[in-house]
């Protein structure tokens, strides 16, 4: 999620959109219903880390 070269590709009230977005609650829907519709237990896990991340992500400022 934290990817520096989307900052120097894009000027930074591109960038400062996408973060808030990022820290909105649209991932973490996308992400919890990927969650319980995962395939394997191994889908699963990446899933709960990613929203793990997106939790903390969130409340960084």
């Amino acid at each position: 999620m934290n990817d520096s070269t989307v900052s120097v590709a894009h000027g930074a009230e591109w960038y400062a959109l996408l973060d808030d977005w990022i820290r909105g609650p649209a991932p973490a829907a996308i992400l919890e219903r990927g969650f319980f519709s995962a395939g394997s237990p191994e889908v699963a896990q990446e899933l709960s880390d990613a929203f793990e991340t997106h939790h903390i992500w969130s409340r960084r400022r």
